[in-house]
């Protein structure tokens, strides 16, 4: 008993992981059918955050490691109250370099005017470029997981009886 409800616990684990990376996919598309407005940049930049990089020379030591994101905030304004937003697209990217980070970037300058889909029903939701993709890395293991839970709970059952 123990071990179907340790195996629905991996099943209901795994399942979860990958409709979770279904989810910037999902809000994108949502996103493309909200309206538009005019937005101004006020701030663009390279975020730099350190991370945690897995081992490869069989030390217990964590390495850690440096990955870069582009940051770009905007302002708009909807019936007449002002918002400022920063999503850029719902894939969050991150990228191994400087150059990489600014280059998304590239294509903006502060102070411009560019055009922003704000969510009608709370306007503070805005997004630049309203498309993301499935997160594969959840996709995968969570695909991994829930599989391997179902075969464990059914093999059981697939056993012929030996006569």
């Amino acid at each position: 008993m123990l071990r179907i409800i340790i195996l629905l616990i991996g099943f209901s684990i795994g399942a979860g992981l990958v409709a979770f990376s279904f989810k910037p996919m999902l809000d994108a598309e949502a996103a493309q059918g909200w309206p538009m407005t005019a937005a101004y940049i006020r701030k663009i930049g390279v975020t730099v955050s350190v991370v945690a990089k897995p081992n490869t020379g069989g030390s217990t030591k964590t390495k850690k490691g440096v990955v870069y994101q582009p940051d770009l905030v905007f302002e708009y304004d909807v019936s007449g109250y002002k918002y400022s937003g920063s999503k850029i697209q719902y894939t969050h990217r991150s990228y191994a370099t400087r150059e990489e980070a600014a280059a998304v970037l590239a294509a903006y300058g502060i102070g411009e005017l560019i055009f922003i889909h704000y969510n009608p029903a709370a306007p503070d939701q805005s997004v630049l470029n309203p498309i993301g993709e499935p997160s594969y890395l959840f996709t995968y293991f969570g695909g991994l997981l829930a599989a391997l839970s179902l075969w464990f709970m059914a093999k059981p059952f697939l056993k012929k009886k030996e006569a």
